[in-house]
């Protein structure tokens, strides 16, 4: 028995076979994408979708961590070890895909449309969450051929962060998860994000980093009142802002090497 330590599926496995089931699945898949689409929910109150998602892997066989995420715990994470060796010898895999969506209003006019005020999956994450699905039932229906284990995450908050309870530390979905130790002798993780460039069927591969993790910090100006007769008693904590502005993105142009990737975006 050979081990290809990408796919770990056993090499007289038929893959043609698996990506026939896959297929099959392309209308139930769409029904749970535009089910998260109509209810949408934001950074870590993703109550409703991870309770579907918790759901549905746990339909499928696969052994579930509900309330991941050592801050939040909000997390879901699907745990499958392949049967053609027990889940004793092939690689740990980590499949990842993000659940929360954006504070929008949709104004499509679609079956389907945000029945959640002001807030709408404007980014793909009901997409990605049934695209995982859709790869999580697959590789359990074939179990049977599939080498090593398999970790499939959900995560909150991958659009923006917010204060812990514990410490204070504006944190992603991503962060709080790796803090529970869902990383944990994992081999390989992999992530995709939908991109409207490409035409439909298409995949695109990155052979380095492509796409940006985010640090949070927070700045704060304090002023002193006074009248606009004598400014000169004041201390203008707008002008302290509106210089910081300028002076922070006069750094990224002039400190930060041309080549790398960086951007400094005001999110709150």
């Amino acid at each position: 028995m050979t081990v290809d330590p990408v796919f770990a599926i056993h090499q007289n496995s038929n893959i043609a076979e698996m990506m026939h089931y896959a297929g099959q699945l392309q209308d139930e898949m769409i029904e749970y994408r535009r089910d998260l689409h109509t209810h949408p929910e934001l950074l870590y109150d993703v109550v409703r979708t991870s309770n579907k998602v918790a759901d549905l892997l746990e339909e499928w066989g696969i052994t579930v961590r509900r309330n991941v995420g050592k801050h939040f715990g909000m997390g879901v994470v699907g745990l499958l070890h392949g049967l053609a060796d027990n889940g004793n010898s092939g690689p740990t895999l980590l499949l990842r895909a993000d659940m929360d969506a954006l504070p929008i209003q949709e104004c499509n006019e679609l079956p389907y449309k945000s029945v959640n005020d002001g807030i709408m999956h404007a980014c793909g994450h009901d997409a990605h969450t049934a695209m995982l699905l859709g790869a999580a039932r697959t590789l359990a229906a074939f179990r049977e051929r599939l080498i090593g284990t398999i970790i499939f995450v959900f995560q909150p908050v991958e659009e923006g962060a917010v204060k812990s309870p514990l410490d204070g530390r504006l944190l992603s979905g991503g962060r709080d998860l790796i803090e529970d130790n869902v990383l944990e002798g994992v081999d390989y993780a992999y992530a995709l994000h939908v991109m409207p460039e490409l035409p439909v069927g298409t995949l695109g591969i990155h052979p380095h980093d492509a796409m940006a993790a985010s640090n949070h910090f927070k700045v704060e100006f304090q002023g002193t009142s006074g009248h606009h007769s004598a400014p000169h008693r004041a201390v203008d904590s707008i002008q302290m802002a509106a210089r910081y502005i300028g002076e922070i993105n006069g750094m990224m142009a002039n400190r930060i090497d041309p080549q790398e990737a960086a951007v400094v975006h005001n999110y709150k």
